[in-house]
């Protein structure tokens, strides 16, 4: 859909985005996000580019977010129209999306491992190929043992704990 903008809307959206919009990385997502009061504004981009607009708890503030790999399409295209300020909001949320969570782009696991092939598990999951750290495979092998001998060691401490009892009875 955004491939489909004609220039009239593409300046439009540009305009509009660098007066109002933030280009953003956090919580291992990228996003744009536009506020505003009125809620025809947010309409428009909707109907331009998709995205998700809400209302707030409070009732006279409205947002419009576009996420993940639509956003990093849209920040692209609309990259060379803003201004140093906004471009540099754009790199650096690209660069922090690639580095942690655009999909070909992870360098890192869920819990910063290296991802290289040595260190990759291939496995299925609902026919899916999914890749797995194989550190991590480790570390949670290890823990589901250490777990499972506490429970064992805690079941046999309590039974012998019972028979001392009930035999001084």
């Amino acid at each position: 859909m955004i491939s489909n903008l004609s220039k009239y809307e593409l300046g439009w959206l540009v305009g509009f985005l660098e007066g109002e919009g933030s280009f953003l990385y956090t919580s291992n997502s990228i996003r744009i996000s536009v506020s505003q009061k009125q809620l025809e504004p947010l309409e428009r981009i909707t109907s331009m580019v998709e995205g998700r607009t809400y209302n707030t708890k409070h009732g006279n503030i409205y947002y419009w977010c576009l996420y993940g790999e639509k956003a990093v399409a849209l920040m692209y295209i609309v990259y060379s129209f803003m201004s140093p300020r906004r471009k540099g909001q754009i790199k650096d949320a690209v660069s922090k999306w690639k580095a942690r969570n655009g999909s070909i782009y992870r360098k890192f696991c869920g819990r910063g491992h290296p991802r290289t092939e040595d260190n990759a598990y291939y496995s299925k999951s609902n026919g899916k190929k999914v890749r797995r750290c194989k550190i991590c495979l480790k570390i949670d092998y290890v823990n589901d043992q250490q777990r499972r001998r506490v429970k064992v060691n805690t079941h046999v401490n309590t039974s012998r704990f019972f028979r001392r009892e009930i035999s001084a009875i």
